[in-house]
């Protein structure tokens, strides 16, 4: 063991030898930083940066009050914005409520039930009529395809009569024509 903090020191020693040696000389033109730093300047300074930073504490501390005052005047804005959605809303929610819960008998809350009812019919019949609105127009698209196909077919089969398929402009002529009525109790 001896032998072993021996040689670790002798290597030690070595490199701390050999890195003495292989530094360069100082140069005598080199002047240290210390001696052109003036105390006095170096003072003043100091304390212009602490009045400074007393500047900024108070600066900060005002900051932090103003962040308070805005963190308190945003939840009395959050709670001013539900009372006054409760009060927009209050009302026709509570009259509702009222008239549904204790009008059953009361001719406002019966039309209120009847008007609603008849919406919700009106709104019904809407949508029938919308449906057949689509199936007639899809039975009108069918029955001018057939004709189309009709006055292709007479066209290449050189069956007297026109060949085109007929316009619907004169169909408003047939609106003007009385209808006709038969009397079923006689007998032909």
């Amino acid at each position: 063991m001896l032998h072993g903090r021996t040689i670790c020191v002798g290597i030690l020693w070595i490199l701390f030898v050999a890195a003495a040696f292989g530094q360069q000389p100082p140069d005598s033109q080199v002047i240290t930083v210390t001696e052109k730093i003036d105390i006095g300047k170096l003072n003043t300074t100091v304390e212009k940066l602490d009045t400074t930073v007393g500047k900024l504490d108070t600066t900060v501390g005002e900051l932090k009050t103003t962040v308070t005052r805005l963190d308190e005047r945003t939840k009395w804005i959050g709670t001013l914005q539900f009372v006054i959605l409760g009060a927009i809303l209050g009302g026709p929610v509570v009259t509702i409520f009222f008239y549904r819960r204790f009008g059953k008998d009361n001719e406002g809350a019966n039309l209120v039930d009847r008007l609603t009812e008849q919406i919700t019919n009106l709104t019904l019949a809407q949508t029938e009529i919308s449906d057949q609105i689509v199936k007639l127009t899809s039975a009108q698209t069918k029955i001018l395809e057939r004709i189309s196909a009709q006055a292709e077919i007479s066209a290449t089969r050189d069956v007297p009569g026109h060949p085109e398929v007929p316009s619907v402009d004169g169909l408003d002529k047939l609106d003007d024509i009385p209808p006709t009525y038969h009397d079923m109790t006689e007998t032909a």
